[in-house]
């Protein structure tokens, strides 16, 4: 007889305030929940742990920042180690909805080269509201799931690495009512500006030669470039292109204090100032990311 066994995957760094809610809302999913961590230097391996995870850390060997599509090998890898039929694919920074645990059949019919794609919930600057216009933060689905063939690698791609190896394989699409995925990534605004400027700085730096026009615009839709003429227009708007989460989504899921993420992301700041003294600031002037204050005031300093 075949025995199902699922394996919840989860990469993280320092992710203190998020990573409870993450390991909360697959913990009835899974028989296993394995995570790897890369010099984190909070209290989420202790969160993890108590939470009855299986940590492990990832050693970095290169020089700028950890190596992402090494740190997802490690995962599958250390998976496959401890027997996983199934796995589930999350970053600390997201929770799988809490309605899906009464759904998890459509988990259980996947066959071997299946994977399961969800509606990327975008929580957009607070908690309660999701991004839904027509914008590429909506409606947007992603492989988070798949059933195991024992042998599929992921592709050689270092920063923003698929989340799942199964880049050729069949695509099985729930929705949301189904199931679907909270990602927290935007929830604190000024949190997620510093996320990007950091990416744009290791963009420029691990491809070296790497036109800065072009890097700014790859990350130019992370930004908000709108003008309001009030306070009252940029409330009015906002909630026009968000809506209300359903509650069941989030039933028994302890959300996050949006300071805290915040407060977490900090160290990206500190790596980015450790760049500009190694690199000189000059290196990094034209890259879009002087709207940071906290950026700026490190160039001022």
């Amino acid at each position: 007889e075949y025995i199902i066994k699922i394996i919840t995957l989860i990469p993280f760094k320092d992710e203190e305030a998020l990573l409870p809610t993450a390991l909360d809302s697959v913990k009835d999913i899974s028989d296993e929940i394995i995570c790897v961590h890369n010099d984190t230097t909070d209290s989420s391996v202790q969160i993890a742990e108590d939470r009855g995870a299986l940590v492990f850390e990832y050693i970095n060997e290169e020089e700028h920042s950890w190596s992402e599509v090494n740190v997802r090998r490690k995962l599958l890898e250390l998976g496959r180690e401890h027997g996983g039929t199934h796995f589930i694919c999350l970053d600390a920074d997201e929770a799988v909805s809490s309605n899906f645990k009464d759904n998890l059949d459509v988990l259980e019919k996947l066959n071997k080269g299946e994977a399961i794609i969800m509606q990327w919930i975008a929580l957009w600057k607070r908690l309660d509201r999701y991004k839904s216009d027509s914008s590429v933060w909506s409606n947007n689905y992603k492989d988070f799931i798949f059933k195991d063939d024992g042998k599929t690698d992921f592709p050689e791609v270092k920063l923003h690495t698929p989340r799942t190896p199964t880049i050729e394989w069949e695509k099985i699409k729930i929705e949301k009512n189904i199931g679907n995925i909270l990602h927290f990534q935007f929830a604190n605004w000024e949190a997620f500006q510093l996320k990007q400027a950091y990416y744009r700085c290791r963009d420029l730096i691990e491809n070296e030669g790497r036109n800065i026009k072009e890097i700014n615009g790859k990350y130019a839709i992370t930004k908000d470039t709108n003008k309001y003429k009030s306070k009252l227009v940029k409330k009015t708007y906002e909630l026009k292109i968000t809506k209300r989460i359903n509650e069941n989504w989030v039933q028994g899921i302890n959300l996050p204090s949006l300071d805290k993420i915040y407060d977490q992301g900090v160290w990206r700041l500190k790596v980015i100032e450790e760049w500009f003294d190694g690199f000189g600031v000059e290196y990094f002037k034209d890259l879009d990311i002087w709207h940071v204050k906290e950026i700026a005031e490190l160039r001022n300093n």
